[in-house]
């Protein structure tokens, strides 16, 4: 094969990858705009008065300071928002 055609492929080869690559970021961020437009017109649906509690969880210790395997108090729980 001559330089001159091997050249021009790599160069065909170049432009087919960072045409991939484009194409690629455009439908990542086309999806991601597709998936915040639809959180947002649920989030739209909701009534304000939505009053439902949030999920939360109790944790206890397992061991106390003493070193004796018997389970602790309840800890308090923080929820940040």
């Amino acid at each position: 094969m001559s330089t001159a055609f091997e050249a021009t492929m790599a160069i065909y080869v170049a432009l087919a990858v960072a045409l991939t690559v484009w194409f690629g970021i455009f439908l990542y961020i086309w999806r991601l705009e597709a998936s915040v437009k639809s959180l947002r017109r649920r989030l739209e649906e909701q009534p304000e008065g939505n009053n439902t509690p949030l999920p939360g969880a109790t944790l206890t210790r397992n061991t106390r300071h003493d070193g004796s395997s018997e389970p602790g108090e309840p800890m308090e729980a923080r929820q940040e928002c």
